[in-house]
């Protein structure tokens, strides 16, 4: 709290007091943190683990801006500098250093769907897969990018189609999608994404043992962890689709309390499996 207080009289200073010894553009960016500051403060008292994760994420973004010799000094020991700046290794990623940026690249840099065929589409189960996911599969089959799908998802799941298991849900959604249920093979028993994809690959081996690529269709910020596991457990090429929806997409992950949290757990979570030893690490 003592944060925001700072920020906050800093940024009244360069509005108020100060505004001729600043230049505009100074002024406007205080003005940006004066107000992105107290918004979360207030989001803080209503939604406390939502309100921390904005907190975090603007006050790596304003020490980024105020102090950047200081954010060097502090990254020094786990970074180097190259010709776009300073890099760091996924696994280094804390609460103190993730900034929009880092989120940026880390969750959407370079994984847009670039119209490759593949053998399989595997889909990731999820508690809205059946409303985005599998339409977004459905699209891809009929448009012949690939001949067969795997839904995974065993976790019972309170879905728009009822509360069930996610695949089952998957599969009521691809029958009003115009799949014929001969091209899906489901996986019935996985909980997260590390079991979606480590039963997948059995299924890939045992039903399509001559697959050379696979499409992974999952949500546009849950990407990148998705494809560096199905790296792990593949040896077929890993082609990204993700279905960009609802309030973490790249646009507008960082406009509201609920994207900013899911984006933060997110790029930690990624250093959680690195750590875990399913992901090799990777520079960012």
């Amino acid at each position: 709290m003592v944060y925001y207080i700072l920020v906050g009289i800093f940024s009244s200073n360069l509005l108020y007091h100060k505004k001729d010894c600043f230049p505009t553009l100074l002024r406007v960016v205080a003005v940006f943190f004066y107000c992105a500051f107290f918004y979360s403060a207030f989001i803080f008292f209503i939604h406390p683990r939502r309100g921390a994760a904005q907190f975090l994420l603007h006050r790596n973004a304003t020490s980024r801006f105020f102090a950047p010799h200081s954010l060097s000094n502090t990254l020094s020991q786990h970074t180097k500098k190259s010709k776009g700046g300073i890099t760091m290794k996924a696994s280094q990623l804390t609460k103190e250093n993730i900034t929009p940026e880092i989120v940026d690249k880390l969750l959407f840099e370079g994984l847009d769907y670039k119209g490759e065929t593949a053998d399989v589409i595997i889909v990731l189960g999820s508690r809205k897969a059946c409303d985005y996911r599998v339409p977004l599969a459905a699209k891809l089959f009929h448009e012949g990018k690939a001949p067969n799908l795997i839904f995974c998802g065993g976790k019972v799941q309170n879905t728009s189609q009822g509360e069930m298991e996610e695949y089952k849900a998957m599969l009521i959604a691809a029958e009003k999608c115009g799949i014929p249920t001969s091209a899906i093979t489901v996986e019935t028993h996985s909980l997260d994404t590390v079991e979606n994809l480590q039963n997948a690959a059995k299924l890939v081996k045992k039903h399509f043992p001559n697959c050379k690529s696979i499409i992974i269709v999952t949500t546009a910020y849950h990407m990148r962890r998705a494809k560096k596991l199905a790296e792990h457990f593949f040896t077929q090429k890993i082609i990204p689709c993700p279905a960009s929806r609802g309030s973490t997409q790249r646009n507008n992950w960082s406009m509201t309390e609920k994207g900013s949290t899911t984006a933060l757990d997110e790029c930690l979570k990624i250093g959680y499996y690195i750590k875990k030893g399913f992901i090799d690490d990777f520079e960012i």
